[in-house]
């Protein structure tokens, strides 16, 4: 890799920042390492879209935004009102699982007073699985399913670096030509973090290590 001036190593939203960030500071020759097949390149950013999250009260709220939510994410705004039984045909799922986990959620929640703005204690019992807070009983119309599936956004650990990007040691001392932005980076989030940070990590630290990549 002699013949580059900057070599990244991934390609996804903090790779991406930091090989353009490289070329804006003058570096002659860039280049990116991906592993990944064509079609799952983009790191966490293929799974994201490279889209902030927020919230909305109801599946249909989204439709100003995706007018064709249904045909990509087929079942997307299935509704199930009233519950039970006889709307659960609509779902592409096992229809007495869903409704039999259903009717064990709604029986293990505990009283309590919902409150979103801290963590109530309002949880489950029982379940093996359990909900610690905001558990609420979904039993009353009107009802909206969509399909979800579970991801690993990132982990909160990494390699320590410093303002200009650049992998710390083991003893504190800055490693020559190493930097680290993105997924890779430690010391950012501690126990949670706010919905979008992740990505703008990766677009403020892609560009801080590229910048200063081409520089030394």
């Amino acid at each position: 890799m002699a013949d580059y001036d900057v070599v990244v190593v991934g390609a996804g939203n903090a790779a991406m920042a930091a090989a353009i960030s490289a070329r804006e500071q003058g570096a002659g020759r860039v280049a990116i390492l991906e592993k990944a097949p064509r079609e799952l390149r983009g790191g966490n950013t293929h799974y994201s879209g490279g889209l902030q999250r927020f919230a909305y009260p109801r599946a249909e709220d989204l439709l100003p935004l995706v007018p064709n939510v249904d045909e990509q994410v087929p079942g997307f705004l299935a509704g199930v009102e009233p519950y039970p039984q006889k709307r659960f045909a609509q779902l592409p799922v096992d229809r007495m699982s869903c409704l039999q986990t259903l009717e064990a959620y709604n029986a293990a929640v505990t009283p309590g007073v919902f409150d979103p703005t801290v963590r109530d204690g309002l949880a489950t019992q029982g379940l093996a699985l359990p909900k610690s807070n905001w558990a609420q009983r979904l039993d009353t119309p009107p009802f909206t399913a969509w399909p979800v599936t579970g991801g690993i956004t990132f982990t909160f650990g990494g390699v320590r670096v410093n303002d200009r990007a650049q992998v710390q040691s083991t003893s504190w001392t800055s490693i020559a030509g190493l930097y680290a932005c993105g997924e890779m980076l430690g010391g950012l989030f501690h126990g949670n973090y706010p919905g979008g940070t992740g990505l703008m990590s990766g677009a403020v630290f892609g560009r801080i290590a590229g910048a200063n990549a081409a520089r030394a």
